[in-house]
C-alpha cells in the first residue's frame, strides 16, 4: 500500500509541475507562442466640413416671396447640445431653397431653443439643417413638418426636439 502512495505521490507531483508551467516532459523545448495581433484603434470617419452658410440672405428673400408664414420652436438633440457655440446656424428649408432663418435664445444656463419664423405654401414638406461652427460640420433632418399657413411647431415652453444626422 505504501508503494501505491508513492507512485500516486510522484504523478501527482508531476502533473503539478507540468501544468504550472515546469519543464514539460514529452516536449522539452516547446516553441514559444507568439502574442496576439494588437486590435487597431478604430480610426473615427472624417466628415466633410463647410464653409459657415449664408442662409440669413435666403431665408429674406423667402419672406419676400412667400405671404404664408408659420414658427417652429425646436431644440437639438442631446448629442449636439455640448458643442453648441453663438456661431451656429440653424434654418428650414423646402427641398434645397432656405424658408427661414433661426435665432438661438438662451433660457436659463442650462436651457436653450431655437426659433424661427418660416415661409411658404401649405403642404410643403420643411426640413431642418443645423450648421456647427465649432467643427464646420452640417447636419440635416428628414421633413418634420408639413407646413401650414400660421401653423406652430413647438413652443418656447415646450420645444420640438430635432433628430438629425450629419452630412457625410
Amino acid at each position: 500500500m505504501k508503494d501505491i502512495k508513492t507512485l500516486l505521490m510522484a504523478v501527482t507531483i508531476g502533473l503539478f509541475t507540468v501544468s504550472c508551467g515546469g519543464d514539460d516532459p514529452v516536449n522539452p523545448d516547446p516553441t514559444p507562442v507568439p502574442d496576439p495581433k494588437p486590435i487597431p484603434t478604430p480610426v473615427p470617419p472624417q466628415y466633410p466640413t463647410f464653409d459657415t452658410p449664408q442662409w440669413e440672405s435666403a431665408a429674406y428673400t423667402a419672406k419676400q416671396k412667400y405671404a404664408e408664414d408659420m414658427s417652429a420652436s425646436v431644440v437639438l438633440p442631446d448629442s449636439l447640445l455640448t458643442g453648441v457655440d453663438v456661431n451656429d446656424k440653424l434654418a428650414v428649408f423646402y427641398g434645397e431653397e432656405c424658408r427661414g432663418y433661426a435665432t438661438y435664445e438662451q433660457l436659463t444656463p442650462t436651457e436653450s431653443v431655437w426659433y424661427v419664423r418660416l415661409y411658404g405654401n401649405t403642404g410643403d414638406a420643411i426640413t431642418f439643417k443645423y450648421y456647427s461652427a465649432k467643427n464646420r460640420h452640417m447636419y440635416y433632418t428628414a421633413p418634420v413638418i408639413t407646413f401650414s399657413s400660421d401653423g406652430q411647431y413647438g413652443t418656447l415652453d415646450e420645444p420640438k426636439k430635432l433628430g438629425m444626422t450629419i452630412v457625410e
